[in-house]
């Protein structure tokens, strides 16, 4: 069957996705994007030419209550254009409207802002944990003990105390050894020193040179918990897919996020379909993950906090209605541009001006980090506290002389 020399497309304008200019005009053209450019190869390889048609309602199909459908799904179904465009999740209701063919698989999940930022100058304590420093304290106080006791040589117990404990600050060891059973004991003992004081020093220097922050709501539980406790909001675009799924969940956490989830409309100038660039305090947003990763960035170069877990995966693809004549043809040749790569290129094209985007305005942190007086507090801190302990003994001493 000779294919259309001409088809009707049906979009929704997405941010990164199909971006559409003169939107509001009866001619509206594509702009740029990864279905955008998916519709020129199409037209290019299938020889068709095409015109765009712009949902009114900007969204992607839902069944209402009057029994018609919404959005791309809605112009598909009831035969206004050939296709449907806009990242199109593929669901069983909207399979029962119109065909797809689907091209990649897409996960839903969640987007929130970065937990805060922690201080620096508390910083000397985290490169280990309270165990670790209890152990060390432990060693600190007993090994001296241990050591005068099977050392052959005759020292106090307060100057090897004060020695070995130097040897963490890589104080030199003073005390001269001859036997070779000393040696041995004392060598354990700088091989020990040696490996917690360089671990310690470059976990410490990274702590300085990356934020930390604060463990924050990072996963689909902790979220549901906030949200039943109504300390944290969740947000989804109107006709998301992802919606309906958490209401009906069998799972409890999902349930739990689906009926407290809010619905807006999250349109841009041009009526165009964006994320949010500054997500709201305590504020998660509902979506697909790609999406997510066009707007704010994909790990480590992201500028919001991507959750890992995934509350489903679904087809993504093109809706096509079902009295169009050659979906055959059609599908041959998506099935092409997904296993030639060609999807996969133009995504990552995409994503790679996202980066430089964030990079540009300074939403990334730079690539070298130069450590600053602030970053340097605590150390001050340390230093200043044992000046001052060290005046307050030679106090005492000038006191306790008199």
């Amino acid at each position: 069957m000779v294919f259309p020399k001409f088809i009707k497309i049906a979009v929704i304008p997405l941010r990164h996705i199909i971006e559409v200019d003169n939107v509001n005009s009866r001619n509206p053209k594509l702009s740029r994007g990864v279905e955008a450019s998916v519709i020129e190869f199409l037209s290019s390889a299938l020889g068709f030419k095409y015109r765009i048609f712009v949902t009114d309602d900007r969204e992607w199909g839902r069944f209402t209550e009057n029994g018609t459908w919404t959005g791309v799904v809605g112009m598909v179904h009831d035969n206004e254009t050939d296709l449907g465009f806009g990242y199109m999740t593929v669901t069983t209701n909207r399979s029962e409207a119109v065909d797809f063919i689907p091209y990649s698989i897409e996960e839903y999940t969640f987007a929130t802002n970065f937990p805060p930022v922690m201080s620096k100058a508390g910083s000397y304590a985290q490169p280990f944990q309270w165990q670790v420093w209890m152990i060390l304290f432990l060693l600190a106080t007993f090994m001296p003990i241990i050591f005068k006791v099977l050392m052959s040589k005759k020292v106090s117990l307060q100057r090897l105390a004060f020695e070995m404990i130097g040897c963490f600050v890589y104080k030199p060891f003073c005390i001269p050894l001859t036997r070779t059973r000393d040696r041995f004991l004392l060598g354990s003992w700088f091989v020990f020193v040696v490996l917690i004081s360089s671990g310690y020093a470059a976990v410490l220097l990274s702590y300085l040179s990356v934020p930390l922050r604060d463990r924050g709501i990072r996963t689909i539980k902790q979220l549901a918990t906030v949200v039943s406790e109504g300390k944290f909001k969740c947000l989804a675009n109107r006709g998301t897919a992802g919606i309906a799924l958490l209401k009906d969940s069998h799972d409890e956490d999902l349930r739990k996020i689906g009926n407290n989830i809010i619905e807006r409309d999250w349109f841009s100038r041009g009526k165009t379909v964006r994320l949010p660039k500054h997500i709201e305090k305590s504020v998660a947003l509902l979506g697909a993950r790609s999406f997510f990763h066009l707007e704010y960035g994909e790990e480590p170069f992201a500028n919001k906090h991507i959750f890992e877990d995934t509350i489903a995966s679904w087809n993504v693809g093109i809706a096509v209605s079902k009295e169009f004549c050659c979906k055959k043809e059609l599908t041959a040749v998506v099935s092409r541009v997904v296993e030639t790569g060609i999807y996969k290129k133009l995504y990552n094209n995409v994503l790679h001006k996202t980066k430089l985007g964030l990079e540009l305005d300074d939403g990334l942190p730079p690539h070298f980090v130069v450590l600053t007086l602030h970053d340097l507090t605590g150390a001050f801190v340390f230093l200043g506290t044992g000046y001052l302990l060290a005046f307050i003994c030679l106090l005492f001493e000038l006191v306790s002389v008199e």
